[in-house]
C-alpha cells in the first residue's frame, strides 16, 4: 500500500490541485501497490493525526511508502530534499494557528533528509515529460512542518520507517487567473502525471526502474 496525501484549499483559494489529485488517485494501483489517497487539513498536527489514523488502518508494515503533495508558486514540480525543524508562518493555517520562529519537535535534529533518490525521481519525472527539479527548501509554512513530522515519525531513520517523499506542484491556471496573477501554473493533468510517476518510483523502492 502507498499512502498519498494532498492538502485541502487554503489562503483564499477555492481549489488545491494537491488534494484533488490525492482524492482522484485513491484506490488506484501503482507498481503493484494500492494507493490510499487522503485529503489532509492545512494544519500540520491535524494532518499528522489523519496520517496516523490511516497508518493504523493499514497496519503500518503494509505501507510501502508515503508521498505528500503540496502546492507552490513555482513553475515546475519540486522534489523536496529536506525538511527543517522550524516553522515561521506568514499567515495562519486553516485552524487559525500561527507559528513564529518555532522549533517543531524538541530534541529532534535540525533537519531531516529524505532517503528517496531525489535525483532519480527528478530524472523519472523529466523522462515522463514533466518539468521537475530538486529543491532544498520546502518553505517555512505547513508543507515543511508536515514534511518534517512525516520524516521524523515515519521515515527510514525510525524503526519500521518507510520511504517518504514530498512534491510541490504548481498552481492551476484557473487559480492564477482567478487571482489576477502572473504566477506560473501547470495543468492538473500534468501534475497528476507527476504524482503517478512518483508513486511508481516509491513502489519500486525509490530507484529508477531498469
Amino acid at each position: 500500500m502507498l499512502l498519498l496525501t494532498g492538502f485541502e484549499p487554503f489562503g483564499g483559494d477555492g481549489r488545491n490541485p494537491a488534494g484533488e489529485i490525492a482524492a482522484g488517485l485513491d484506490g488506484t494501483v501503482a507498481g503493484g501497490c494500492r494507493v490510499r489517497g487522503l485529503v489532509v487539513p492545512v494544519a500540520a498536527e491535524a494532518a499528522m493525526d489523519a496520517v496516523a489514523g490511516e497508518m493504523k488502518k493499514m497496519k503500518g508494515g503494509s505501507v510501502a511508502g508515503v508521498l505528500a503533495v503540496g502546492v507552490s508558486r513555482r513553475a515546475v514540480v519540486s522534489v523536496e530534499v529536506v525538511a527543517v525543524n522550524r516553522a515561521d508562518y506568514r499567515m495562519p493555517d486553516n485552524h487559525g494557528v500561527v507559528k513564529t520562529a518555532q522549533r517543531l519537535v524538541p530534541r529532534a535534529p535540525d533537519a531531516w533528509q529524505t532517503a528517496v533518490d531525489v535525483g532519480g525521481l527528478v530524472q523519472a519525472l523529466r523522462g515522463a515529460g514533466v518539468p521537475a527539479e530538486a529543491s532544498l527548501s520546502a518553505g517555512s509554512y505547513v508543507c515543511n512542518d508536515f514534511y518534517f513530522r512525516l520524516l521524523h515519525r515515519h521515515g527510514p531513520g525510525v524503526k519500521g520507517g518507510v520511504p517518504v517523499a514530498f512534491l510541490h506542484i504548481p498552481r492551476l491556471p484557473e487559480m492564477v487567473a482567478a487571482a489576477g496573477s502572473s504566477d506560473a501554473s501547470m495543468a492538473l493533468e500534468t501534475s497528476r502525471r507527476a504524482v503517478e510517476v512518483a508513486l511508481h518510483f516509491l513502489a519500486a523502492g525509490g530507484r529508477v526502474e531498469a
